[in-house]
């Protein structure tokens, strides 16, 4: 069974923090999300640039006992539903996941990316999150990565990259439906993935199939695209 283990990493949390302000991710508006001082001190910066005055501002915060308490408290959390979560997913996609073992690292600014393609994978979630908002991010990071591992390289030669994110995306609606009991929260979308989540709702109602509902997302896609001119 795949086990999540909860870490902070102060130079990983710089680095988020940076990234996310220079290279924001799509559908990430930094201005919107992001403390003005940070933004007038790290955009347009090198990494190495901006580290300095990053880990000033964030010092007590690094230093805070809550990190400690945080990361006990999630882990403790998770560990309850762990084998719970993995079993629900391998039984909804019909095959396992991928890794034995993924790293989950707390950050304090931004939001929470991941990467499936690493030997330890790996996902972020906020300290500032509510406990079973966290465990929602890991829930959904988690799925994600199942879905690159497995579905992302065929949906991508059908209907190329942004499409094949948009299912990416809208698919985390089957964590409401099968899921959300584990940790009492829901799923938290893109707004402009919204009818494509009810789409998926009630296609899952008529038929409880993963691999067609797959197919039926991809001629929703085809029929329905998202990211006409103007919308992101």
């Amino acid at each position: 069974m795949p086990r999540v283990k909860f870490l902070f990493d102060k130079e990983k949390d710089m680095w988020n923090i940076w990234d996310k302000i220079n290279n924001p991710p799509r559908g990430y508006n930094p201005e919107m999300h992001t403390p003005s001082d940070l933004l007038k001190n790290v955009r347009g910066k090198s990494l190495d640039e901006a580290k300095p005055y990053i880990e000033k501002r964030q010092a007590k915060l690094y230093n805070s006992k809550l990190i400690e308490v945080s990361l006990r408290s999630i882990q403790e959390a998770w560990n309850s539903i762990n084998d719970k979560y993995f079993d629900r997913l391998e039984k909804l996609t019909g095959r396992k996941f991928e890794k034995e073992e993924i790293i989950g690292y707390l950050h304090t600014v931004g939001p929470s990316p991941y990467k499936y393609n690493e030997e330890v994978p790996w996902f972020m979630f906020s300290f500032y999150n509510s406990l079973p908002g966290s465990l929602n991010t890991c829930a959904h990071e988690i799925m994600h990565m199942d879905f690159h591992y497995n579905d992302w390289n065929k949906m991508e030669k059908k209907i190329g990259e942004t499409g094949t994110w948009d299912i990416k995306e809208g698919l985390t609606k089957l964590l409401d439906l099968e899921f959300s009991d584990l940790y009492f929260r829901h799923d938290n979308p893109h707004k402009i993935h919204l009818e494509l989540r009810n789409f998926i709702e009630k296609e899952w109602d008529k038929e409880r199939d993963y691999h067609k509902l797959l197919d039926k997302c991809v001629e929703y896609i085809q029929k329905n695209p998202i990211h006409a001119e103007g919308k992101i």
